[in-house]
């Protein structure tokens, strides 16, 4: 009796290596990785994620409102930084004393902080600001003046001389509303121990830290009352 015998295909190197270039993609179905059509959507999907993780990026540092300066980010002029040792908002943390006619400045270029304040302005160019600081006299109720240098196109001073400070503790004053120029020239802050005047103050004036930040405007409301829909 003749008998049979069952062939059995062999896998072909070529038939193997067919198989290891593919790979099971989206959907369950089996894609070419050496497929040009393949490799050119892979470099579009990556570029997509990337370039889509950037504007995220961007769009939540376009979304602040406030810059803080604190001290290590200042120049300082007949100025210098200590421990706060009284009791209150900034007791045992390191605060900027101001002797008469002293600065805390913050300029775009030279001082330590100066990336902060340039990326931040970048972000609210064209808006309004107003820049604050909490201060504190300390051997007597004295104003101080807080400025801002080439905001706008040119390179003109807007100041504001805040109200007496008290002593006891930290209060927060701010300026009034600047607006930001997209074509700003310059863009410094200072806080100075002085008066309206530019005469200096026989006082020392203590300041916790400095905030720029942007006003925002609530909408317009409508005016005109809205006509009710007619009955039916």
């Amino acid at each position: 009796m003749a008998r049979t015998t069952k062939v059995v295909n062999k896998r072909t190197t070529s038939s193997k290596n067919s198989n290891t270039s593919k790979s099971k993609g989206f959907f369950g179905k089996s894609f070419d990785l050496k497929s040009r059509k393949v490799q050119f959507f892979v470099v579009i999907l990556i570029v997509a994620i990337l370039g889509g993780g950037y504007f995220t990026l961007k769009s939540f540092a376009a979304t602040s409102d406030s810059l803080m300066l604190i001290p290590g980010d200042y120049e300082l002029v007949s100025a210098h930084y200590l421990t706060e040792t009284a009791p209150g908002l900034k007791a045992n943390k390191t605060v900027t004393e101001l002797n008469p006619g002293g600065s805390i400045i913050i300029d775009p270029t030279y001082s330590p902080g100066a990336k902060k304040l340039r990326d931040f302005l970048d972000t609210v160019s064209g808006q309004q600001v107003v820049i604050c600081a909490l201060v504190r006299g300390v051997d007597g109720s004295y104003p101080v003046r807080i400025g801002a240098k080439g905001f706008g196109p040119d390179y003109n001073l807007v100041s504001k001389t805040t109200p007496s400070l008290p002593t006891s503790d930290y209060t927060k004053v701010c300026s009034d509303s600047i607006t930001v120029s997209p074509q700003r020239k310059w863009g410094s802050v200072s806080i100075t121990n002085s008066d309206g005047t530019g005469n200096f103050i026989n006082s020392t004036a203590r300041v916790g830290y400095v905030t720029i930040e942007r006003v925002i405007t609530a909408p317009a409301k409508n005016s005109t009352p809205s006509t009710p829909p007619p009955k039916k």
